[in-house]
């Protein structure tokens, strides 16, 4: 796990992850102060939820055909790219609501939809199988520590400055982990030279979730810890 690859990789999720809260509290507040209405409000884990499920579906045509360290990388600088874009936005949007803010809101969440599988099938290729399982706990406790320390820090922020600072805070930290992520090194593997089709890249993984009872019950406690969430 010393490895400077996985320390990359561990330090770019966190930037990320740390940026995903701001985001949200920096939104919030923005749809509010230009909307006044909790019904858009609402929109923005409707949104996020359903748009990143549809990333998800849709993620195995792209990891199938791209290089994952290529993959990651890209959806990071994207995503600060739009972020950018909805700053530049806001500094000349006064009132009312835009439609602009939601069609942001959509493009980042197809962008982690993608990014999130793609962040846990580079473990496995930094880091020697036995290591693997400190590495995944590792990893969870980071990603958990900042989903702790994250909200109530992002309210204090938005508290001592507006909604318009927390965007721009957060495009920051999404550049640091997009430097991070592309800091790192994956080892060549040897690719099937024949790629799958669209439909067998989009069905392998519900396959495996129906003949493995393992993953099954993995899947159903993220979906039902994913819906706590989202409440």
């Amino acid at each position: 796990m010393k490895n400077t690859s996985f320390r990359c990789l561990w330090i770019g999720q966190a930037f990320a992850n740390l940026g995903d809260i701001f985001y949200v509290v920096g939104l919030i507040s923005l749809l509010y102060n230009l909307t006044g209405s909790a019904f858009y409000l609402s929109l923005l884990p409707f949104i996020t939820t359903i748009f990143r499920f549809i990333s998800s579906l849709l993620a195995p045509l792209v990891i199938d055909r791209f290089p994952l360290k290529r993959i990651i990388v890209q959806s990071q600088w994207w995503k600060t790219i739009l972020l950018v874009c909805l700053g530049i936005f806001i500094i000349s949007f006064d009132h009312g609501f835009s439609v602009a803010v939601i069609f942001f809101i959509t493009l980042i969440s197809l962008l982690d939809g993608v990014a999130a599988p793609v962040s846990a099938a580079l473990v496995p290729q930094l880091v020697p199988k036995e290591e693997r399982m400190k590495a995944n706990g590792f990893l969870n406790v980071i990603t958990q520590t900042i989903f702790v320390a994250g909200w109530p820090l992002g309210s204090v922020l938005l508290i001592s400055t507006n909604s318009s600072f927390i965007i721009w805070l957060t495009v920051m930290l999404y550049a640091v982990s997009t430097i991070y992520t592309g800091r790192i090194k994956v080892p060549e593997q040897a690719t099937d030279p024949v790629a799958p089709s669209n439909w067998d890249s989009i069905k392998s993984g519900w396959v495996a979730i129906r003949q493995i009872p393992t993953i099954r019950t993995l899947i159903s406690i993220d979906f039902i810890t994913t819906l706590a969430s989202s409440v």
